[in-house]
C-alpha cells in the first residue's frame, strides 16, 4: 500500500527511522498530555491553575518539536493534531468549526506570513472562535522562531523554554507572590512528572 508519507527513493531502513522518530515524538507529546491532566487533577481546588497547566504543556510541546525539527519533518501537523485537539477540548468549540480550522491550518506553507494569513481568514470567517485560531496562530509561529533560532546555531532550546515559562508564570501571578510561589510550585511538580 501506498504511504504519503514514506519516501520512495530512500531505503527501507531510512523510512523505518522516519517512523520511529514520528512515533517517538508522539509519545512524548502523549506523556505531556498525561502529565497535563495528572497536575490538574492534583490542584483541581485552585481556579487559575487549568489555564496555567494548558499553557505549560502548550509550551512544553512547541519546544519539543522545535527540538526535534528537521528538514521534511512534517512538525505544524504534529502539532496541529495533537494540540488543537486538546484546544478544542477546553474551549467547546464545535466539532465541525474545529475541523475546517485545524483544515486550514494544515493546508498552509510553513511560513510566518502565510501562518498570519490564514488566520486572519480563519477569524473573520469564525469570529466566535478566533481565541481559538489565535492560540493555533501563536505556537505555530512560535515552532517556526524557535525552530529557525536553532538552525543559527548558538542556541539554549531548554534555557530559552525557562525564561518563556518563568515570564508566563510572572504575567499569571500579577504581582501577587503567594500567587507566584503557587505557581512555581506547579510547575516544578510539572517537570518532575515529565522526567519519570
Amino acid at each position: 500500500m501506498f504511504n504519503p508519507e514514506e519516501n520512495i527513493f530512500a531505503s527501507p531502513e531510512q523510512n523505518n527511522g522516519v517512523k520511529l522518530e514520528k512515533e517517538k515524538i508522539e509519545i512524548e507529546l502523549r506523556k505531556v498530555d498525561a502529565v497535563r491532566e495528572i497536575v490538574i487533577r492534583k490542584y483541581s481546588q485552585y481556579e487559575m491553575i487549568r489555564d496555567f497547566v494548558d499553557h505549560l504543556a502548550s509550551t512544553e510541546k512547541v519546544f519539543l518539536l522545535a527540538g526535534m525539527k528537521k528538514d521534511g519533518d512534517k512538525v505544524f501537523r504534529i502539532f496541529i493534531e495533537s494540540e488543537s485537539e486538546v484546544m478544542a477540548q477546553e474551549t467547546g468549540i464545535d466539532k465541525k468549526i474545529f475541523n475546517d480550522i485545524k483544515e486550514e491550518f494544515l493546508k498552509i506553507e510553513e511560513t510566518v506570513d502565510a501562518i498570519e494569513n490564514a488566520s486572519g481568514e480563519l477569524k473573520e470567517k469564525y469570529s466566535d472562535n478566533s481565541d481559538f485560531v489565535d492560540e493555533i496562530r501563536k505556537s505555530l509561529i512560535q515552532i517556526l522562531e524557535l525552530s529557525d533560532k536553532m538552525k543559527s546555531g548558538d542556541f539554549d532550546l531548554s534555557g530559552e523554554k525557562e525564561k518563556i515559562i518563568l515570564e508566563m508564570i510572572e504575567n499569571k501571578s500579577e504581582g501577587d507572590a503567594e500567587r507566584k510561589n503557587k505557581l512555581m510550585e506547579i510547575y516544578s511538580e510539572f517537570k518532575s512528572e515529565l522526567k519519570r
